[in-house]
């Protein structure tokens, strides 16, 4: 059985690692890289928008974005999970896990490094008639958490309700 019908990715064993200033230039708008895969969890965990999710949708989340960053490299925690992947480690429908990952991804707690592909599908292949040899691509997502946002001091401590 080939790696493709197993659907697994070939990514890891033929692409080249994505540069940094592309994992930097994924990162959504105010959250930045996550330093390791705990500090993801835990801040996703503790987020209010997650808190408010139902229960059975909190769990399923939880499981999804623990499969997703305990498949992270260390150095630059990119992940590159596929979807079956995550199906089969969590024991979800392939429909609940791409509806967390894409609420992952909407909420800016994964950014896309490169999207998923086929060679079918992937541009300079002919519509899969060319192989380019790279077989079916996962996605690559950069973990990431909300920037701290620290307000700014002023020198007015008085009040707004406050008339003099």
């Amino acid at each position: 059985m080939t790696a493709a019908a197993a659907g697994v990715s070939d990514a890891p064993v033929l692409a080249v690692a994505p540069s940094k200033a592309l994992i930097l230039a994924s990162v959504p708008h105010g959250m930045r890289r996550t330093p390791d895969q705990q500090a993801f969890l835990r801040a996703l965990r503790e987020d209010p928008e997650v808190l408010g999710l139902r229960y059975d949708g909190y769990g399923n989340l939880l499981r999804v974005a623990q499969v997703i960053a305990w498949a992270a490299d260390w150095k630059t925690m990119c992940s590159r999970p596929t979807i079956a992947g995550i199906v089969e480690r969590t024991g979800l429908s392939k429909a609940t896990v791409k509806r967390w990952v894409r609420w992952l991804r909407e909420h800016g707690w994964l950014g896309v490094v490169e999207e998923g592909s086929t060679v079918r599908f992937r541009k300079g292949t002919a519509a899969g008639l060319d192989d380019d040899g790279m077989g079916n691509r996962a996605a690559l997502w950069v973990i990431c958490i909300p920037r701290d946002i620290t307000p700014i001091p002023t020198s007015d401590t008085r009040s707004d309700q406050v008339k003099t």
